[in-house]
């Protein structure tokens, strides 16, 4: 590391241009500049900077990225997501979490704005009246990759395939449809359970928590699991008229 700088912005910089790099060897173009990168020209602007950093007990590294994405196409849609990584040194931390969003985001990013329909996404239409605009309106959904932790995350993401966790927020959705401006929403979806049964999530619309949406989460039928065990996934609806 060059003495005299902080450390913080150094890496703030190494973790944009490995998203950079991580977006470049999808095959799509990417213009990195200081503070962001133009995705495909003006398609997508992307931002990542860390939220935290540390070093725990454990002698790892943990690095907490925050992700942005802007679609020219939607500019009022501001996509945000956080991403914990982990690793033996600074850079592999950074790595883990550029992969994990890779994984777990850009593939609705890249179907939704790149036009990438060969993507491997669950795909739905909803449709729902809207009282404000008086009119029903018909929505495309796209369902991002399930990422599960735990020990026995094969057993779990074989219930979340079985059993995928969108259609217990069905009711609600439609519900939250029905009052709002027809614009596009991102979802972003989190549940864990402890091995005592114990519940934490968290349900957010464009990034604002929704109650209804984790009580609606919170039915999902968990398989018999010995320890911590979790799930996140992010969604996108789009009205397509």
């Amino acid at each position: 590391m060059e003495e005299g700088r902080d450390i913080s912005a150094i890496l703030s910089t190494q973790a944009l241009a490995r998203l950079a790099e991580a977006i470049r060897e999808q095959g799509v173009s990417v213009d990195l500049g200081e503070k962001g990168c133009q995705v495909e020209g003006e398609v997508l602007s992307m931002g990542c900077t860390i939220v935290e950093q540390r070093t725990r007990a454990s002698g790892d590294f943990l690095m907490n990225l925050g992700f942005q994405a802007v679609p020219g196409s939607a500019p009022a849609l501001v996509i945000k997501d956080t991403v914990i990584g982990v690793g033996s040194t600074w850079e592999a931390a950074i790595d883990r979490a550029v992969a994990l969003w890779m994984e777990g985001v850009w593939p609705v990013l890249r179907a939704a704005f790149l036009s990438d329909s060969e993507a491997a996404l669950r795909r739905f239409s909803l449709e729902a009246m809207n009282y404000e605009a008086n009119r029903l309106v018909t929505w495309q959904v796209l369902a991002g990759p399930l990422q599960v932790v735990g020990t026995d995350a094969e057993r779990l993401f074989g219930q979340l395939e079985s059993s995928p966790p969108f259609p217990l927020l069905l009711d609600e959705l439609i519900t939250l449809l029905e009052a709002q401006t027809p614009r596009a929403y991102w979802l972003r979806l989190f549940l864990s359970r402890q091995p005592d049964g114990t519940l934490a999530g968290e349900v957010r619309v464009n990034h604002q928590p929704w109650d209804a949406g984790l009580w609606a989460l919170q039915r999902f039928d968990w398989p018999t699991l010995p320890d911590y065990a979790g799930f996140r996934q992010v969604i996108l609806l789009q009205p397509s008229d």
